[in-house]
């Protein structure tokens, strides 16, 4: 399901670590995999805030992660696209210390279209909400990707306004698939 650079990504996202500590990682690596070849890694001299990802990755069973990612993503019905991925929107990877993976549920190729953030508070003014919908109706008409946050108020209203004129939105979840707001 997941090629070895992909499970690199899951494998640091899962354990919370950043991409900036993926990325002095591999410095010690001629390329993303070699991360989980356990002769390299015994080898590979690591500063002491990364002994721990080191110590961690030596002890990891890779196909049993992979087995129980992969099961995680059918039960829950997602998928991911990580850093490393060709869907991976570019607009991400030049940001400082971007995310190692989007867990996604739905039509994942709608990161790679033009798109408008819209996001504000979650107690609009009257005048707030009618301006919000008027926006958003005309550039989600005019082809755009709305993407909000899905909470309540003007996020709500960005998704709501979006799909009555059959437009595609993205709700970034900043507490996961598991806990909408």
């Amino acid at each position: 399901m997941f090629s070895r650079d992909e499970l690199v990504c899951l494998w640091f996202d899962y354990n919370d670590y950043s991409f900036s500590k993926l990325e002095r990682v591999l410095h010690k690596f001629d390329k993303i995999d070699s991360v989980f070849d356990k002769n390299l890694l015994k080898i590979a001299v690591f500063d002491n805030d990364l002994k721990e990802i080191k110590t961690k990755l030596l002890e990891l069973n890779v196909d049993e992660f992979e087995k129980k990612i992969e099961d995680e993503f059918y039960k829950f019905g997602i998928s991911a696209v990580t850093y490393v991925s060709k869907d991976y929107p570019e607009k991400l990877k030049v940001i400082q210390d971007p995310p190692l993976v989007l867990y996604t549920k739905g039509d994942k190729s709608l990161l790679g279209k033009k798109s408008i953030s819209i996001v504000g508070t979650r107690t609009p003014s009257e005048y707030g909400k009618i301006v919000c919908e008027k926006f958003t109706k005309e550039l989600s008409g005019a082809g755009l990707v709305t993407i909000s946050g899905l909470a309540f108020g003007i996020d709500t209203i960005v998704a709501e306004s979006t799909l009555e004129v059959g437009g595609k939105t993205i709700a970034v979840l900043g507490g996961g698939l598991d806990s909408i707001y």
